[in-house]
């Protein structure tokens, strides 16, 4: 069954194509969402020196420009050294600090303080947080058992001073590690009934006339067996990176921070962010649910699970793939511009442009102002509701 409801008098036009017809444009609403769109962190790459350390691009996405923003988190590590030895979480800072990419040359960090566990492979990982956190799997290599967890707190300067370098490598020859933790940090590690709490903020202010709290960020770097659940919860502009997990639930709240998956599978997946932006790199698995508010917008590649909900308040969501029974993508007055859609999708927008590239089975879309590009596969129910808005539709050949 096939049913467009569209009052407006502008033209509609159905068209019988053999391939994907898409807009080459990616439409934004306001020049306000051309700042933040789809944020992402990119770690080895490239290097920002601001809070922020957003710059453009643009990346080609089946047949129209893809915008992106890149956002380089406090550090560009990939790997303490420290964790290849559980028994010395606390070697040299000569050793563990410093990125192992030469392309981030900038970055001086310093590793405040490690915490080593003997933990179960089952667990869970309790934040609660002002610090930006990136969690990952250990090495199974190292570890194939997967019967410890690593715990690090990276202080990390931006400053281009050569005397604020000098003065972050004299911290990590100190003998007084825990003065220097007090110093910057009010925080505490802990691991109790199969779960590791960790806790922590910033200090106001570090009274230090070279170090000063806009050119430095901290990061939490946990290391956990790759089945490890992830519950997290920051404030201010802390964001969170989850990579490579396979759990049972993976639950993240920011305030103003963005929230980074990459490959991971859940059971159960919870992002939500106040206004920060939301980025599921490569594959995301699980029943699904991701919100953002005011101009937080949300980027995915490869969504598969029974149930898929997104909802970008006024910013715009960039979909791949999705692949679940039923999926729905809601959006104020942002742009929704998905890739290949299958199962039962519902669409609402009230102000903004709506493009399918590919979809089989059943769509119920609901647009009070826009522009709507879909192209129909292998179709099943479709129900377009519209007022103030310009259709193309694309219907595959019979077989």
């Amino acid at each position: 069954m096939f049913r467009l409801v569209c009052p407006s008098l502008q033209p509609l036009f159905i068209r019988e194509i053999h391939r994907v017809a898409f807009s080459k444009r990616f439409l934004l609403q306001n020049k306000m969402m051309l700042a933040t769109a789809c944020a992402y962190f990119h770690w080895p790459d490239t290097h920002s020196h601001s809070a922020s350390g957003v710059g453009l691009t643009m990346q080609s996405y089946h047949g129209y420009k893809r915008l992106r923003t890149q956002t380089t988190p406090c550090c560009s590590m990939i790997r303490l050294a420290s964790t290849s030895n559980p028994e010395n979480p606390t070697r040299s800072v000569e050793q563990d600090s410093q990125p192992t990419d030469k392309s981030a040359p900038n970055f001086h960090l310093v590793k405040l303080r490690s915490w080593a566990f003997a933990v179960e492979p089952f667990g869970s990982l309790s934040f609660k947080t002002s610090l930006s956190i990136r969690v990952m799997p250990i090495d199974p290599h190292d570890y194939p058992a997967a019967d410890r967890a690593f715990v690090h707190l990276l202080l990390c300067s931006k400053s281009r001073d050569e005397k604020v370098k000098q003065k972050i490598e004299s911290f990590g020859k100190g003998s007084d590690r825990n003065g220097m933790l007090e110093r910057f940090v009010r925080c505490s590690v802990q691991y109790s009934d199969d779960v590791i709490h960790i806790n922590g903020d910033a200090v106001d202010d570090v009274n230090d006339t070279l170090i000063s709290k806009e050119d430095t960020d901290y990061l939490w770097l946990v290391e956990v067996p790759m089945s490890y659940d992830v519950k997290a919860v920051t404030t201010d502009e802390a964001s969170v990176t989850v990579e490579h997990l396979e759990n049972q639930t993976c639950k993240v709240q920011t305030d103003k921070g963005d929230i980074v998956t990459k490959k991971l599978k859940s059971d159960k997946v919870s992002l939500r962010s106040t206004s920060g932006d939301v980025n599921c790199m490569k594959m995301l698995q699980g029943n699904i649910t991701i919100a953002t508010g005011d101009y937080g917008n949300v980027t995915t590649d490869r969504l598969q699970g029974q149930e898929v909900s997104i909802n970008a308040g006024s910013g715009a969501i960039l979909v791949k793939d999705v692949y679940a029974n039923n999926s729905s993508f809601g959006s104020v007055n942002g742009g929704i511009n998905l890739g290949n859609l299958h199962g039962d999708v519902a669409v609402s927008c009230k102000e903004g442009n709506l493009n399918i590239g590919s979809l089989d089975g059943s769509l119920t879309a609901h647009i009070d102002k826009g522009d709507i590009t879909v192209y129909l596969a292998k179709h099943k129910d479709v129900d377009i509701d519209c007022k103030q808005v310009t259709t193309a539709i694309s219907i595959a050949p019979p077989a």
